[in-house]
């Protein structure tokens, strides 16, 4: 149901000049209150401030429908700014990165990474192509624009914290989420992922233990040739055609110019 809404108004809040692809979902006919239901012909996703209004009845019956036949969104692309900014922030892709540029490089061309601004926050940035290498979204120094017309799907959470992105041959989904923890929620999350208590002890003193601990996980999967990378929370798994399975898990990497490489033959550390 939420899938279809969202293509409904092609991935942004349908208000004009809106098109924020940050969405909740408001049923409206009947309204919620009157009956518990989740029919998309009664719903429409709406912005998190344009749902608040459709709540105090700002928008006619008849208005939204018109905003569902009609969203504002019209273009094969929709862009938004990834809002979070942090110093000093881990990224978690099946393993563990600190201060490193390229986290993932395909064939060459950085997929994950990041990036330091003139005020220490890290920037992020990720490229996704679909199977046929066309590419279906991209994050620039934390600027992301995607190509509608190459997804299936485009989950963008009302706070915006978490995106998902589904290609539209399906052969790539990748979730990110953007989290905050303690010393000890980072510890105790990390060690019930399966990682050591003392190498995530160690990481955290290498890091220089910070009380607060920015973290940007990335997961899912991707079609690259012949095989498909999976990314989990503690591990990547690389599955080929003919059967063959590779896992890399348990490494971190702090400073390292780069992480992780896919080319035609391998998956290179380092």
């Amino acid at each position: 149901m939420r899938g279809i809404l969202r293509k409904e108004v092609n991935f942004g809040c349908p208000v004009k000049e809106c098109g924020r692809p940050c969405l909740k979902f408001h049923h409206f006919d009947p309204p919620w209150e009157k009956q518990h239901h989740h029919n998309p012909e009664g719903m429409i996703a709406l912005c998190a401030v344009h749902h608040d209004y459709a709540d105090g009845h700002r928008y006619t019956n008849e208005q939204l429908r018109q905003m569902k036949e009609n969203p504002f969104i019209t273009k094969q692309s929709i862009r938004e700014n990834y809002g979070y900014l942090r110093v000093n922030t881990v990224c978690n892709i099946g393993n563990l990165a600190y201060n490193v540029r390229n986290i993932l490089e395909i064939n060459g061309e950085r997929a994950i990474g990041f990036e330091k601004d003139e005020d220490g926050f890290f920037r992020l940035n990720l490229l996704l192509r679909n199977s046929q290498g066309l590419e279906i979204f991209k994050m620039e120094n934390s600027d992301w624009i995607a190509n509608t017309g190459d997804l299936y799907d485009l989950n963008c959470t009302a706070r915006g914290r978490e995106i998902t992105i589904l290609s539209r041959d399906r052969q790539t989904q990748i979730r990110m989420r953007f989290e905050d923890f303690t010393q000890n929620e980072f510890q105790k999350k990390f060690v019930n992922d399966g990682w050591g208590v003392g190498t995530i002890q160690r990481f955290l003193s290498h890091i220089g233990s910070p009380q607060q601990i920015p973290v940007w996980s990335v997961s899912g999967w991707l079609r690259w040739k012949n095989r498909v990378i999976t990314i989990q929370r503690s591990k990547i798994i690389e599955r080929f055609d003919d059967g063959g399975t590779n896992v890399i898990s348990g490494n971190t990497f702090i400073n390292w110019p780069s992480a992780f490489s896919i080319s035609e033959e391998e998956i290179s550390v380092g």
